[in-house]
């Protein structure tokens, strides 16, 4: 299976600014995902997205080549996650690139292992839309409540 591993890491969350790069146990979060990665595909199937100089500084300095820069409409609060993997996949069959599927590693999730990630790969067929994984959560259902919306996305119920 030919897949982009897409890294979604903007620059600007507003609760703990430059998160993606804060470091944790030594390294910035990004480095943890794209370890876990790394443990899976070769580097170049490896697509970190961001809109932020010292992002790409930190990858680059992590012997990782930023493909593309994010556009800045696709990294603020109302930017959903559908239009920065079609900004990904736009991007690699501009150069001839035509993957499989996209494997999506938020940086957020710095404890996800490679086996982990394989794993949920063998759970993937063609007629499958997506694997995602999820936790029972003792949260308030008012916060966690998701349904289709018209073109399938989920929103907020």
């Amino acid at each position: 299976m030919n897949a982009i591993y897409l890294i979604p890491a903007r620059g600007g969350p507003k609760g703990i600014p430059a998160k993606n790069i804060k470091e944790l146990n030594g390294k910035p979060l990004t480095y943890y995902a794209i370890d876990t990665t790394r443990g899976l595909a070769d580097d170049v199937d490896i697509c970190i997205s961001t809109d932020n100089d010292k992002i790409i500084d930190a990858v680059e300095n992590y012997s990782l080549k930023v493909q593309f820069k994010r556009l800045a409409k696709l990294a603020n609060d109302q930017a959903g996650m559908s239009d920065v993997l079609l900004h990904a996949v736009k991007h690699y069959s501009s150069k001839g690139i035509n993957d499989d599927c996209i494997i999506l590693l938020q940086p957020t999730w710095p404890l996800r292992s490679s086996t982990c990630v394989k794993k949920a790969l063998g759970l993937y067929s063609p007629g499958l839309d997506m694997v995602v994984s999820v936790k029972e959560t003792c949260s308030s259902p008012y916060y966690v409540l998701f349904e289709d919306n018209e073109e399938g996305y989920l929103e907020v119920f």
